[in-house]
């Protein structure tokens, strides 16, 4: 049953669990333990003993562990970072200290597609009997401890949530054509000194380079990098706020230009950005080619580049592989499911079986091929999406039904390290069930 939660907007520690992991790790690896240990004084004072240092003080280079995910057999590995344990802990004191500033620093542009406008006080829960616990008794879920982020974003979470918007269709209908292009290695390509030329100019951070919002996220960010000023690290939400905060002001600067080349947005051009993915709306090829222009031209003063190599143009009806393909997935997962109720209706009461299950499971997975097949696109597009869909459908469909279990899941204990010159080893152990 689904109802709202509060969260202790007063326990900064929440951001351990929320913002400083990458989404691209197993389900086991979690912060909960660090969260509980750091919560408690007497834990972190003995960590600060070993080290040295006081966790809020740090100011020696530390090392992000950066491992390697594949997407795609035809494409090159991506780089992960987790941040050190310390760095992940200021990130929570940099949260505290300015998130009414980031608040009115990622709410600047109105082309945004996905940016924090304010800290999550409130989220929906689940509370969900039957859930085999750690002792092997059915128990009631124990409360979220935080909502999934430390902020509220608007506007999509997922991009393909803007391809079925009314944005989307509205801006379909009234221009023709469609242009998409990202801004070529994003995060790596980040100086972050930048962050003050977008929050107070570029005169002006450079002359008052000491005590403010902009200098102590630099210096955060360099922190967490080993003191690197050029490129963040990829993986954490608060490297996507870092970003966000510099793509929110070039978004300003790209409209101020455009205004005086005689373009006016949304009459003769409009465009939404998705993190670093740029979609262009426009009426003509000359706007099209002065739009690709001032924002090379904006981005060269941030000191980042356009991916050529991914640039699409697109005419109405603007109908991507990619959202073809998630369109045949869907109809497909939802005719699977719908198989299993009475006349086809998932509010009916009955549930019926199918007949030679095994025959109809590999019908729906050649189904499933042939579309991605059809659509020329890879797995890796679609899985999050399909994967979603499938488990959506799944809780709908169990939903009614009671299962007992004498199952006990085992436990894993998984050790992990970080390391620093001055803090070589923080040992941590989690048992997970």
């Amino acid at each position: 049953m689904s109802r709202i939660l509060k969260v202790n907007t007063k326990d900064k520690l929440r951001a351990l669990l929320t913002d400083v992991l990458p989404y691209e790790l197993p389900l086991w690896f979690s912060n909960f333990y660090m969260y509980t240990c750091l919560a408690e004084t007497k834990v972190r004072g003995i960590y600060e003993t070993v080290s040295g240092k006081k966790f809020d003080k740090w100011d020696v280079p530390l090392i992000p562990l950066t491992y390697l995910i594949y997407r795609s057999e035809n494409k090159s590995p991506r780089a992960i970072s987790i941040m050190h344990p310390v760095a992940q802990f200021q990130v929570c004191e940099f949260y505290s200290k300015y998130e009414d500033i980031i608040e009115y620093y990622c709410t600047r542009s109105q082309h945004s597609l996905r940016y924090p406008y304010r800290v999550a006080s409130r989220f929906y829960g689940k509370a969900q009997k039957g859930r085999v616990g750690t002792v092997g008794v059915e128990t009631v879920d124990e409360e979220p401890v935080v909502a999934s982020s430390y902020f509220k974003y608007k506007q999509h979470a997922f991009l393909h949530q803007f391809f079925e918007s009314y944005d989307y269709h509205r801006l379909e209908k009234k221009f023709p054509s469609m242009l998409q292009v990202d801004i070529a290695k994003c995060f790596p390509s980040i100086y972050t000194h930048s962050i003050g030329w977008a929050v107070k100019g570029k005169r002006l951070a450079k002359t008052r380079s000491h005590g403010s919002f902009d200098v102590d996220f630099d210096r955060l960010m360099q922190l967490t990098n080993y003191k690197e000023t050029n490129g963040i690290i990829v993986g954490p939400e608060v490297c996507r706020i870092f970003a966000e905060v510099i793509l929110q002001k070039i978004d300003i600067n790209l409209v101020a230009v455009m205004n005086k080349k005689g373009w006016d947005v949304s009459k003769h051009y409009d465009f939404r950005r998705y993190v670093d993915d740029y979609f262009v709306f426009y009426s003509s090829e000359g706007v099209r080619s002065d739009f690709v222009h001032v924002l090379e031209s904006c981005l060269l003063e941030y000191k980042m580049y356009l991916n050529e190599a991914k640039t699409v143009k697109a005419s109405r009806p603007f109908a991507t592989e990619i959202s073809l393909a998630k369109s045949f997935l869907r109809r497909e997962v939802e005719e699977y499911f719908c198989a299993r109720f009475a006349n086809n209706d998932a509010a009916a009461a009955g549930i019926i079986d199918i007949k030679e299950p095994g025959k109809r499971a590999n019908q729906s997975i050649s189904a499933l091929k042939m579309a991605m097949a059809r659509c020329h696109v890879e797995y890796s597009s679609v899985s999050n999406f399909l994967m979603a869909a499938i488990v959506t459908k799944s809780k709908q469909y169990y939903s009614g039904r009671e299962f007992k279990t004498k199952f006990k899941p085992p436990l894993i204990a998984f050790p992990y390290s970080f390391h620093s010159e001055k803090f070589p080893y923080i040992p941590q152990t989690t048992v997970f069930p």
